[in-house]
C-alpha cells in the first residue's frame, strides 16, 4: 500500500499475521485468502461505534488498494502494471462494507457530527462548522482544569504533542495566507476551516487558536497552536520568561472573556 496513517485509535486496528510471498527477490508481499478478508472486514464494521465515524482514516484508491478478488487469493503486488490493474478491477473490492440495515450504529449519526474528544457523547460537535469546533477545543485548553497546562495539546482533539502533527502550506494570490495541509497533517479529528477567519478574534467568534509556524523550530517542523505557544517556548526551547519569547503569546482580555463565556455556557450551565 502507498498510504501511511499514523496515530490511529488502537481499537480501530486489528493486527494480522499474513503469509508472505517472495515471487520477486527482494520484494516480499503479503498473501491473503479472499474469504478471510471479507469475514474480517465485516467483523470490524459491526464493531464500530457511532463516534468512530469521526476518527476513521480515509485512504485514497491506489494501484495497490483496495485489494481485489483474483481467483482464490489476493496479492499486494508492488510490480503491478496498468494491464494488471485493468484486469484486477473486473473483480470485487474486498474492503467495501455497505450499510444494509438502517439500524447499524453508523446510520444513526450525521456525517458532520462528532463527540467531544474529552467529554464524549455529552457534547456533540458539528464538524461542518470548523470555527465552532476550534472554539470548543480552545475553551478546554484555556479553562479545563483537568488538562495539563504544562504540555502542548492538539487544538482539534486535545491529544498531547506529538501524537498529532499539523502542517501548513502557503496559498497564492493577493490575499495569500496559510492553510492546513490536510494530506500531510495527522490528527483523528482533522477538519476544514477558513484559516484567515479562524486566526482573527472577534466578539461573535472570539477564538483565534490556529496552528502557526514556530519561529525557533526548523522550517519543516509541525506547526504549534497559538494557545499552546507559551508551553512550547517554555518546554521545547527552555525559555523561562515571556520577555525571551520571539513573538507575543498574550491573549487580549476581550478574547479571554469571550472564551470564558463559551466555557461557562458548555460546562457550567
Amino acid at each position: 500500500m502507498e498510504a501511511l496513517h499514523e496515530n490511529i485509535p488502537g481499537h480501530l486496528v486489528h493486527p494480522l499475521n499474513p503469509s508472505i510471498s517472495v515471487q520477486t527477490p527482494g520484494k516480499p508481499t503479503f498473501l491473503f485468502d479472499s474469504s478471510f478478508f471479507v469475514t474480517m472486514s465485516s467483523s470490524l464494521y459491526q464493531e464500530l461505534l457511532p463516534q468512530d465515524q469521526c476518527t476513521l482514516p480515509v485512504v485514497k484508491r491506489t494501484l495497490y488498494f483496495p485489494y481485489m478478488f483474483a481467483g482464490m487469493f489476493i496479492f499486494d503486488r508492488p510490480s503491478i502494471t496498468s494491464a494488471d490493474l485493468n484486469a484486477e478491477m473486473i473483480g470485487k473490492a474486498c474492503f467495501i462494507c455497505e450499510q444494509e440495515e438502517p439500524s447499524h450504529p453508523l446510520g444513526s449519526v450525521a456525517d458532520t457530527d462528532c463527540d467531544c474528544a474529552k467529554y464524549g457523547p455529552r457534547v456533540t460537535l458539528n464538524q461542518s462548522n470548523g470555527q465552532r469546533v476550534l472554539e470548543h477545543m480552545g475553551a478546554h485548553i484555556l479553562y479545563d482544569i483537568t488538562l495539563s497546562h504544562s504540555q502542548e495539546v492538539c487544538g482539534l482533539c486535545l491529544q498531547p504533542s506529538p501524537m498529532c502533527m499539523l502542517f501548513l502550506k502557503s496559498r497564492h494570490g493577493a490575499s495569500a495566507s496559510c492553510s492546513m495541509d490536510i494530506h500531510k497533517s495527522t490528527c483523528a479529528n482533522l477538519i476544514h476551516f477558513n484559516y484567515a477567519s479562524a486566526a482573527h478574534s472577534s466578539e461573535s467568534s472570539p477564538c483565534s487558536n490556529v496552528p502557526i509556524p514556530c519561529p525557533l523550530c526548523p522550517k519543516q517542523s509541525p506547526a504549534v497552536w497559538t494557545y499552546c505557544l507559551h508551553m512550547h517556548f517554555h518546554e521545547r526551547h527552555k525559555l523561562a520568561s515571556h520577555t525571551q519569547y520571539p513573538i507575543n503569546v498574550q491573549l487580549p482580555e476581550s478574547e479571554k472573556e469571550g472564551m470564558k463565556k463559551i466555557w461557562d455556557t458548555c460546562f457550567n450551565a
